[in-house]
């Protein structure tokens, strides 16, 4: 694999993909919606793995892969939470579910393993050193410490993507969507603009009603 080094915000794709983790374990679904939101799950998790696994071939500096680590220690009860729900889900005896919550443990392990490892090395400096609450800058030179002593489950076929295969109605339902969507913004977007307007032109009236007074 070839390395070259991609400028962009990380961390703001590394925050929306552990709310969307969160809001999908919050979910209250059927047997049909778990399989989506497993799958769903797994697809998440994969990008991560891709990043723990082989970001050290595209991201900026050790700096950003640094802050990953930070960031699944930081949220490190939503990965045990994932980890638990995957795991009962795992011996369901509805088709298709059992196999996918398996797949979501397999991908978790790895974020298991970093979280577990570093919490460890975490915990041992806060009795060491007798503080219970750690800076970010000093989970971050623990991390940068310790990378050494951690072992990570390769996972293969991480940079490979399914092709996706839509039907002319997918294609239409997308296109309505979208459609709709811009069609929303733009009204809010007219709106605020009217407001902010209205705003204006009342504040000139007022202040000239002020300047009339003698």
């Amino acid at each position: 694999m070839h390395k070259i080094r991609l400028e962009f915000d990380w961390k703001s794709l590394w925050t929306v993909i552990l709310s969307l983790l969160k809001f999908v374990l919050n979910l209250d679904c059927n047997n049909l919606q778990l399989l989506d939101a497993l799958k769903l799950m797994e697809k998440s998790l994969q990008i991560f793995n891709l990043f723990i696994l082989h970001g050290d071939k595209f991201l900026q500096s050790p700096d950003v892969y640094d802050n990953l680590y930070y960031e699944l220690i930081r949220m490190h009860l939503l990965v045990e939470n994932l980890y638990e729900y995957s795991l009962q889900h795992s011996t369901s005896t509805v088709m298709g579910i059992k196999d996918a919550a398996s797949c979501v443990v397999l991908q978790l392990s790895t974020l298991r393993s970093i979280v577990n490892h570093f919490n460890a090395k975490i915990a041992s400096f806060s009795t060491l050193n007798n503080v219970t609450s750690l800076t970010e800058n000093q989970v971050l030179d623990i991390v940068r410490a310790n990378y050494d002593s951690l072992t990570l489950r390769f996972l293969e076929d991480l940079d490979k993507i399914e092709e996706f295969e839509s039907d002319n109605e997918d294609s239409i339902m997308f296109h309505n969507i979208v459609t709709r969507v811009v069609e929303i913004i733009e009204s809010i977007s007219k709106q605020i603009r009217k407001d902010c307007l209205d705003s204006s032109l009342d504040i000139q009236n007022q202040l000239h009603e002020l300047s009339s007074i003698p």
